[in-house]
């Protein structure tokens, strides 16, 4: 009867280690899907970023692309195009997107109209969770890797050169637990670069 009750016992630890390793393993796989999307979202947008400004709800004029201004370290907003209309409403093709870090949580952000109006409403979801830092680097189109865009220039900027998109975004994430990881975004519409470059 002993041995069967320590048999017994063995088998109950040896069943409950191998239901908690399972557990485990697809609480990491959920995880692991929910970043591979993420990742997906963000390269479908960085990708197809265009070069186009906008009028903010103050009605000041904002860069086709900001990263990593003073205000905003763990925020990159830009406009894209290619917003698909398969219900043929009538809208541009064009958005304007936001990805933001708050609190643990990365948020994507985008806004009705490219150009904003007072009291225009952002949408806004959680496309990552346990995320504790999330910064975006650019590289310029003279080769050198910046932590914000537009590059800063000593004299106010024209239009045009403010709008200048750079060649590629780098995404770093750090994940609770996982520790960073970064993927490389080409930018432009479709995602075409010049091969000459």
């Amino acid at each position: 009867m002993s041995i069967f009750a320590v048999l017994s016992i063995m088998t109950y630890q040896g069943l409950n280690i191998i239901l908690e390793t399972k557990s485990r393993l697809e609480n990491e796989k959920v995880r692991l899907a929910s970043l591979q999307m993420a990742m997906v979202i963000m390269g479908r947008d960085f990708e197809q970023i265009i070069n186009r400004s906008i009028r903010d709800e103050y009605k000041t004029n904002q860069p086709a692309l900001i990263c990593g201004d003073s205000k905003s370290l763990n925020t990159v907003e830009f406009t894209m195009g290619g917003w698909r209309n398969p219900s043929g409403l009538p809208r541009s093709s064009m958005q304007r997107v936001a990805y933001r870090l708050d609190g643990n949580k990365l948020y994507r952000i985008t806004w009705p109209f490219v150009d904003r109006v007072s009291g225009t409403v952002p949408s806004s979801r959680v496309i990552l969770d346990e995320v504790t830092d999330f910064r975006v680097r650019i590289l310029g189109d003279n080769g050198d890797w910046q932590d914000s865009w537009p590059p800063d220039k000593p004299a106010a900027p024209s239009s045009a050169e403010q709008n200048v998109l750079p060649r590629a975004l780098e995404a770093i994430v750090t994940l609770e637990g996982w520790g960073e990881i970064r993927r490389l975004y080409i930018v432009g519409y479709g995602g075409q670069i010049d091969s000459a470059a």
